[in-house]
């Protein structure tokens, strides 16, 4: 699966979204509300973003090195368009990594992820 988002932890996402940790059903029905994803990875990895639906059965298919560009970025404008709908303020995150720490980031673009 390929995403556009980011990559957080529960917590950070919690912090994001002014919700508590206690409920995570809140988290989830406030960024579905805002028409994102907030999918568990592994290792308090959640990516906030969106799934890229033309490549979720890309084995044994083929397409242009600018087609599969050109949808990145529309699915990153799409994801930019919907996060400052939400108000959340994204100036600085916390973005987690799988098998090291997490690194502050001023001002995060989308991140391309494939789990």
């Amino acid at each position: 699966m390929l995403f556009v988002g980011f990559p957080l932890s529960y917590e950070n996402a919690c912090k994001l979204f002014g919700t508590p940790e206690e409920d995570g059903k809140i988290l989830t029905d406030k960024v579905e509300a805002a028409g994102l994803k907030f999918e568990f990875v592994d290792k308090n990895v959640y990516v906030l973003g969106l799934r890229i639906k033309e490549f979720y059965n890309f084995a044994g298919q083929y397409s242009t090195t600018d087609d599969c560009i050109t949808l990145i970025i529309k699915y990153k404008l799409k994801f930019m368009e919907l996060i400052r709908a939400t108000g959340v303020d994204i100036s600085g995150l916390e973005i987690e990594h799988m098998e090291a720490e997490p690194v502050f980031v001023n001002n995060p673009q989308p991140y391309v992820m494939s789990f």
